[in-house]
């Protein structure tokens, strides 16, 4: 396990730049008309993934237990996602458009996770079955259970990798929805299971 925590690790420090996360962003903002003093650098996906990816993990003594990295797909996370996308895989206008609107939809009806997990014992690798991980979502004092949670296939994870580096082959790794949010401003995502509770938290300003 030293060597799926030192992967772990490092990818931590890939992804957060091993140090505090970023103010948070929960809507997609226009650009400024003109970019003087004081205006908004545009944000690239790259720190928006710093932005919105926390990593937790649980200890028992000097030993890990778990370790979960969980990206939160707010709206402005979204929307940076699928033009770097766009840009990367050279979509037309036509399949960004499509899924823009996609997008937009499923954000009407649902808050979604990108969930990675690496137990120490391998018989802890499923999510949201009984007896093994449940995800919880506290939203400004207010708990909510998820209501769907979905296992990533390896070949879907080995094309997510591309674009979320803590992803790796030790990784097992869900999309989990909770019911859509508005307007956020203290975020909590609990997962918890037999071995131990992580729990990872994001500021909206």
């Amino acid at each position: 396990m030293k060597r799926a925590a030192f992967v772990i690790a490092l990818a931590a420090c890939l992804v957060a730049g091993c140090g505090a996360a970023p103010p948070a962003i929960w809507l997609v903002q226009s650009e400024p008309a003109e970019r003087g003093e004081g205006a908004e650098r545009e944000t690239t996906f790259r720190g928006e993934l710093e932005t919105w990816t926390r990593r937790g993990e649980s200890y028992e003594g000097f030993e890990g237990r778990l370790f979960v990295h969980a990206t939160l797909f707010s709206p402005r996370f979204i929307a940076r996602y699928a033009e770097h996308r766009a840009e990367r895989e050279s979509w037309t206008a036509e399949r960004l458009a499509s899924t823009q609107v996609a997008d937009a939809a499923h954000i009407s009806a649902h808050t979604r996770a990108l969930v990675a997990l690496v137990p120490q014992d391998g018989r802890w690798d499923d999510l949201g079955h009984d007896g093994t991980f449940h995800p919880t979502l506290t939203v400004d004092g207010h708990a909510f259970e998820s209501n769907a949670v979905v296992r990533i296939s390896d070949d879907d994870l080995a094309d997510l990798a591309l674009y979320f580096p803590y992803l790796s082959s030790l990784s097992t790794a869900y999309w989990v929805d909770f019911p859509a949010l508005k307007t956020p401003r203290e975020l909590e995502l609990q997962i918890a299971g037999p071995p131990g509770v992580v729990t990872v938290a994001w500021t909206i300003k």
